[in-house]
């Protein structure tokens, strides 16, 4: 909708619950507990679920970060295949394949070097079913392929930085609850949730003041 925690297009001291799940720690906490303050009518109350660092969602992200981070390096084998992309394209205009097989050689090297350090995190990640696939002769514009998914692949890559940046620590979660202190909300409580597979994020509440 568009629509920013920090700066909330509602009636002050009108509503009487505050929700989110997975969202306001995305925010500048300053500016959004605020809000939820002014919004809340008195007695009203607040429940937020927010990522944990140690959740299961979150460890996977920050071990395809690693992975990504390392593809996006200079010289890296997503560098190294748009470089053969670009000298397939000269052969098939008539260029000898020397060039092409030099980059052949370089991107089967990063290829050997991502296997050594991944293992089957790196069989399993999108670049190699990518690359098997525009390296087929079906695929005729080979580059324009590659662009979307460079460009794909950098806007995952950037979205799971701000997940694991907005990732709840102990100690985001002490200052969250010491902002909520020092806005007047009161009976604050915050756990960590679980299922069947581990930890899943935090839970917090709190309620205003009646008057």
């Amino acid at each position: 909708f568009n629509v920013s925690v920090t700066d909330l297009p509602l009636c002050s001291n009108y509503y009487d619950l505050a929700t989110s799940n997975f969202g306001i720690e995305y925010s500048d906490f300053n500016r959004s507990l605020l809000e939820v303050s002014r919004v809340l009518k008195p007695g009203g109350k607040f429940e937020f679920i927010c990522h944990h660092i140690d959740s299961q969602l979150i460890k996977r992200s920050i071990n395809e970060l690693e992975l990504l981070n390392i593809l996006f390096e200079e010289s890296s084998a997503l560098d190294c295949l748009e470089g053969l992309i670009v000298e397939l394209k000269k052969v098939d205009g008539g260029v000898e394949e020397n060039e092409a097989e030099s980059c052949r050689l370089r991107l089967n090297d990063c290829l050997a070097d991502l296997v050594e350090r991944f293992n089957e995190r790196f069989y399993s990640c999108d670049f190699l079913s990518f690359m098997k696939y525009v390296l087929t002769p079906k695929v005729k514009d080979k580059q324009q392929e590659f662009d979307f998914f460079k460009s794909e692949l950098s806007g995952y890559r950037i979205r799971l930085t701000k997940m694991v940046s907005a990732a709840f620590t102990p100690e985001k979660s002490n200052e969250f609850i010491r902002l909520s202190v020092n806005l007047g909300f009161e009976e604050l409580f915050y756990e960590i949730v679980e299922d069947e597979n581990g930890v899943v994020g935090y839970r917090f509440s709190g309620n205003q003041p009646e008057s």
